[in-house]
């Protein structure tokens, strides 16, 4: 048996879900381009250019404008494929900006014949899903998974990294002044009972 080549998470998130989404070029690069133009918030066109985009030549096949700028077009290919990993400065800047609740929209018609090959790539980054109403948040979470790790330089299956999920409700939180005074949480200007945080029934 042939040695398998190593593939990058980001391809395997693209071909899982590429069936699935409606109203994008369904080929590799347009996919990429169609997908990623729609779950991107608009105001990453407006940032400055990283550090990284405005100091390297383009060279014949960069892009030079819209979410992919500074990425080499026949590289799109790549990434699709999971040959090729998303540079870190990208995927920054595609974490920064990823829009979950659309990823979740485009997502929605994922169908029940998908449940079991979805589960198996959700399981590699720690996230669990036993119904199909739950498979678009999952799918939006894997991504967000995908492109945190391609941000710190590394890669959920090929560096075996699990996804651990925050808080929503301590995102932003000063943690550093949270203190626990009768019997409940504080942190920053929020304040949670405790019995809250160990009670699933409310």
């Amino acid at each position: 048996m042939a040695e398998t080549a190593v593939t990058y998470a980001l391809g395997v998130f693209c071909q899982l879900v590429n069936p699935y989404i409606s109203g994008v070029d369904h080929h590799k690069k347009g996919f990429m381009k169609d997908f990623f133009d729609a779950v991107l918030e608009g105001d990453i066109l407006s940032d400055p250019p990283s550090r990284h985009h405005r100091t390297r030549k383009p060279g014949k096949t960069t892009i030079t404008a819209g979410v992919w700028a500074g990425i080499n077009e026949t590289d799109l290919t790549r990434f699709y494929n999971g040959s090729k990993k998303i540079p870190s400065w990208k995927a920054t800047e595609f974490y920064q900006h990823l829009d979950v609740s659309e990823v979740e929209r485009l997502c929605g018609d994922i169908s029940v014949d998908a449940l079991a090959d979805f589960q198996k790539e959700l399981i590699k980054a720690n996230i669990k899903v036993s119904d199909i109403s739950e498979l678009p948040s999952a799918t939006g979470k894997w991504l967000l998974s995908v492109l945190k790790a391609n941000a710190d330089g590394r890669d959920i299956l090929v560096d075996g990294i699990g996804f651990q999920p925050e808080f929503d409700m301590f995102e932003n939180l000063p943690l550093a002044s949270g203190h626990i005074s009768n019997g409940r949480l504080h942190l920053g200007r929020s304040s949670v009972p405790l019995g809250d945080l160990s009670d699933s029934t409310g």
